[in-house]
Formats: C-alpha cells, sequence, structure tokens
C-alpha cells in the first residue's frame, strides 16, 4: 500500500495543512462566529445562499474542525508507528484526511483515494 515514507510525508503535509487553516481562521476579525448578517455587510454582493455557507464555515468551525483533525491525526500517527492491527486501518484513512487538501499544491496526486 504505502511505504513509511509515504505515510511521514502525508502526516507532514496533513500538519502543515491544519496550521495553515488555523493561521487563517485566527488571523479573522472578529470572535471567529459569523452569520449571513455579519458577512453581508463585507460581501454586498454576494447571494444569501452563498453568505449563509460562509457563515457555516465561520472561523470558529474551522478551529474545532482543526482541533478533530489533529486528534485524529495523532491518533493515525501512533497506529502507524505502533505497526499493530489498527495500522492498515490508520493507513486506509491517511489519504481520505487529506481529500479536502487535493487542490493544494503540496498535495501528491499519488495519495488520492
Amino acid at each position: 500500500m504505502w511505504t513509511s515514507r509515504d505515510e511521514q510525508e502525508m502526516i507532514a503535509f496533513w500538519k502543515a495543512r491544519l496550521d495553515q487553516d488555523e493561521q487563517v481562521a485566527r488571523g479573522c476579525a472578529g470572535n471567529g462566529e459569523w452569520d449571513a448578517e455579519d458577512i453581508a455587510i463585507y460581501g454586498k454582493d454576494l447571494a444569501p445562499d452563498v453568505r449563509t455557507h460562509m457563515a457555516h464555515h465561520d472561523p470558529a468551525r474551522v478551529l474545532r474542525d482543526v482541533s478533530a483533525a489533529r486528534q485524529r491525526l495523532a491518533k493515525v500517527d501512533e497506529a502507524i508507528g505502533a505497526g499493530h492491527d489498527s495500522y492498515d486501518l490508520a493507513s486506509a484513512l491517511l489519504p481520505l484526511e487529506l481529500a479536502p487538501y487535493a487542490n493544494h499544491p503540496d498535495y501528491n496526486e499519488a495519495w488520492r483515494p
């Protein structure tokens, strides 16, 4: 399936993307919790459904997602490192966790599930 080096590259890539997501979310103005009305102030020309979608993915949610993903990453990394029965599952899950970042220039197409 994957070599140990492939897995370590994927884990490093994932950690870097989570750091980047966190940095962007923390750089946003306000308390991080937005609603469609907040976004309307800055995006007057955006359709209401676009504003709602943007609010649904506000910085506070991104930070919660990053926190949860870091916990999953730690479990995957632990399983891969231990090489026990859960290794196969962790190895299979790792590319799925990277799929949302497929448009990133550092993404390796060989990782695509």
